[in-house]
């Protein structure tokens, strides 16, 4: 079998914000009302990733509230923001406990409790690259990050900054973009670090299911190597920064998840370092390259990590999908991700069909009307996610065959298909840039004369021949960027 379940990721501060103005009252996080961690299980969440609950820099939230960049974003999206929308970078940590905003006191034990009642785990940030530049340890233990010489700022100024002590440390860095300078580049090499960070990890773990680990591939040893060749010269490591810590958290909490943001076809790696999941962002990249041949080949190349994988249409990095995959698109590109096994992410205002990207340094995002249509589609979507065929059922991958003889539109089909037992669904999209025919091979066994099928799509049911559905597949005919999904029955079941 291949297992399956749905993340939904919720921008903390800005839902929190929503929340309030909707009661009307000042809500901390571990207030929520139970109704509205009961309303998204019962949509088919199993878990909720609060991004960005940590404690927020005081200098990154002044950065984020005067920089030209992102005053210009501010200006275009939330007309008339104030100082006080202007949160800060989730991404800069200042301290591993919830921030002030939530709330007071220990409010993340007291949500944990009231999602798992309502049949959920949450799953939490954990930023291994880099802390805040204003981090206390900057001052209390600088050796913990990595430091630069005269030589290094001469060649790459922009790379390094000064503490309140005088010591020259460098910002977070990822080798293709410009450095994080509301960051410090934290010194994966260090014993003292593995060891704290270990310590971080475990106080996450009592109150939380599992961490979304950013930019996870930074922390392998010979990336971390090649980032900072020139400037870190520290002996590296036997053991993964990796394999240290999640074995260090798994020992105490053996169930506790470990997701990772990671890129570079460095999958293999991080799975052999421990974690349980991995993001497909080859899967993402090629279905926007609407290429259903490559992003087929690439799911068949996933021998035995198929089903570890997470798989997503948007998130606070990428485009909103609305964007990105536009009118009928939006939908197949939906299935096309949903439909395969391990975890299917969903992100908040996605289903509403949010059009614009929104900085990670708002709290508050402003009203928007949603798409009725695309809502209604997802409802149904996330309604038959929950489908026992589609957690716990058998995956297949069907290869489209020519309509006939020379017929080459074929080539843009992607299908996937789930069964158990007697219960089937199939997805079928047309990922080419034209209308397309294709055949699709029959993967169900056929115990009856005749077969209908019902498309969720449109409601539309459909009744095929079993016999001609062996020799011959399924006829599909679709325009550019639509699909079907069927589900499929027996005709003495029907």
């Amino acid at each position: 079998m291949n297992p399956a379940a749905s993340l939904l990721e919720l921008n903390t501060f800005a839902w929190l914000t929503q929340k309030r103005r909707e009661t009307q009252m000042s809500l901390s996080l571990s207030d929520v009302p139970a109704k509205e961690w009961a309303k998204i299980r019962k949509q088919g969440f199993d878990f909720i990733w609060l991004m960005g609950v940590w404690k927020r820099s005081p200098k990154a939230q002044l950065l984020a509230q005067t920089h030209p960049n992102l005053i210009q974003a501010y200006d275009t999206l939330l007309p008339k923001w104030t100082p006080e929308d202007i949160c800060g970078s989730p991404y800069a940590v200042y301290g591993y406990e919830s921030d002030p905003f939530l709330g007071q006191g220990d409010v993340l034990a007291g949500t944990r409790e009231a999602m798992k009642t309502a049949g959920l785990k949450l799953i939490l940030d954990f930023v291994p690259n880099h802390l805040a530049f204003d981090h206390p340890w900057t001052l209390e233990d600088p050796a913990l990050f990595v430091r630069g010489n005269e030589a290094n700022r001469k060649e790459h100024p922009e790379w390094f900054f000064k503490t309140e002590k005088g010591v020259w440390l460098a910002h977070g860095r990822d080798p293709y973009f410009a450095p994080w300078i509301d960051t410090v580049q934290v010194n994966f090499f260090s014993a003292r670090m593995r060891k704290r960070m270990t310590e971080e990890l475990l106080k996450i773990a009592a109150v939380s299911d599992g961490v979304r680990c950013d930019m996870a591939m930074l922390g392998l040893n010979g990336i971390f190597s090649k980032v900072w060749n020139g400037v870190f010269t520290g002996t590296v490591p036997t053991l993964e920064f990796w394999e240290a810590v999640i074995c260090g958290v798994k020992d105490r909490y053996p169930d506790f998840l470990f997701i990772a943001e990671a890129y570079w076809y460095t999958e293999r790696p991080l799975i052999k370092a421990g974690f349980d999941f991995i993001y497909d962002k080859v899967f993402y990249d090629r279905l926007r390259a609407h290429d259903a041949q490559d992003l087929r080949m690439h799911l068949k190349a996933q021998d035995g990590l198929v089903d570890r994988m997470v798989r997503f249409i948007e998130n606070h990095d990428e485009a909103r999908a609305a964007k990105a995959f536009p009118g009928s698109w939006s939908r197949s590109a939906a299935l096309a991700a949903a439909l395969q096994p391990g975890i299917r992410f969903f992100h908040q205002g996605q289903a509403e069909g949010r059009t614009h990207h929104f900085p990670v340094q708002l709290s508050r995002w402003p009203e928007a009307k949603p798409d009725v249509a695309l809502e209604a589609f997802y409802k149904m979507l996330w309604k038959e996610l929950q489908t026992s065929v589609l957690t716990k059922g058998y995956w297949h991958l069907p290869e489209a065959k020519p309509a006939w003889e020379g017929e080459e539109s074929f080539k843009g089909f992607f299908v996937s298909s789930w069964n158990l037992g007697r219960e089937w669904r199939l997805g079928v999209m047309n990922l080419g840039e034209t209308r397309g025919r294709a055949r699709i091979p029959w993967p169900f066994a056929a115990e009856s004369e005749e077969v209908c099928l019902k498309d969720l799509l449109t409601g539309t049911v459909y009744k095929r021949s079993a016999e001609a559905l062996r020799e011959e597949g399924l006829y599909v005919e679709l325009d550019a960027g639509d699909a079907h999904f069927f589900k499929s029955f027996y005709a003495d079941r029907f």
